[in-house]
């Protein structure tokens, strides 16, 4: 790679690390044009267009860049990431495996890793894969907020909390750290504190799709139907096919229509006990 694709390169990633992937994808094409055979280019191109909600062409684009670099450590850790976007987490987990593999000391590699595996119920292996990558780094946060996730499915919720809290301070500014806290205190049943944490994860990123969709969960679980109607369309909006979204909306729809009918027939009730009418 010349130093006029190297300076671009590094312009991509300098935008993608900057959340702006709409400046780093054009960038990246351009790029490509250069450089058809870069694994690198190919992996950083599929990370801008998952970034921009579209993982099926994220999917086919890292797999031509396993098929330029096979050996290449990242372009595993981008399918690993496209994988678990697209509710794979099987696949999510193989390639996050052969990462590791390929470059043990990266720590993005076990944080993807132990998040598949928590999902799948391998919690015993999720925790063995947390204690591997914050051993090399104690701060990371992706490692440190699956790491909260997998002691809240434990009953462990002390420690979930306060795992939460330490991603908090390695990242107090990521919409990463909000999202994930807010989540898993939603699923140890602090709900109000979890939609409160998800309304400061919208404070980084209005489009997150997935700290809607938790909002609207949250808000169901408390019966505020029209709230939870509200975030469940936006993140359906945002991504049409998120299943748990359109599940939550269903019952959200059932539970507003059950309501309308009891109140209803509380009225008609009422009408046939007058005797005035």
């Amino acid at each position: 790679m010349d130093l006029v694709a190297t300076k671009l390169l590094d312009n991509a990633e300098r935008f993608l690390g900057q959340s702006r992937p709409d400046l780093a994808e054009p960038i990246l094409r351009n790029l490509l044009s250069m450089e058809p055979n870069s694994g690198r280019v190919l992996a950083q191109l599929a990370q801008a267009t998952l970034y921009l909600k579209h993982p099926q062409q994220a999917e086919t684009i890292v797999r031509d860049a396993i098929a330029a670099e096979p050996d290449y450590y990242f372009v595993y850790v981008i399918l690993s990431r496209v994988m678990w976007n697209l509710e794979r987490p099987e696949e999510s987990l193989a390639a996050a495996e052969k990462g590791i593999e390929l470059n043990p000391t990266d720590v993005g590699c076990y944080a993807l890793a132990a998040r598949a595996a928590q999902r799948l119920g391998q919690l015993p292996y999720a925790m063995e894969l947390f204690e591997r990558g914050l051993s090399i780094d104690p701060n990371e946060d992706e490692l440190l907020g699956a790491a909260a996730m997998a002691l809240a499915k434990l009953g462990r919720h002390d420690e979930a909390i306060a795992m939460g809290k330490r991603l908090l301070e390695a990242s107090p500014q990521s919409l990463y750290s909000h999202h994930i806290f807010g989540v898993m205190l939603i699923q140890i049943n602090r709900l109000d504190e979890g939609i409160a944490m998800l309304h400061s994860s919208l404070q980084f990123d209005g489009r997150s799709e997935l700290s809607h969709a938790w909002l609207g969960n949250a808000l169901l679980r408390q019966g505020k139907l029209e709230l939870a109607r509200k975030h469940l369309r936006e993140a359906l909006t945002l991504r049409p096919d998120l299943q748990s979204a359109a599940d939550n909306l269903a019952a959200v729809d059932l539970a507003m229509s059950q309501r309308k009918k009891r109140f209803w027939t509380r009225v008609f009730d009422r009408l046939r006990g007058r005797t005035d009418v």
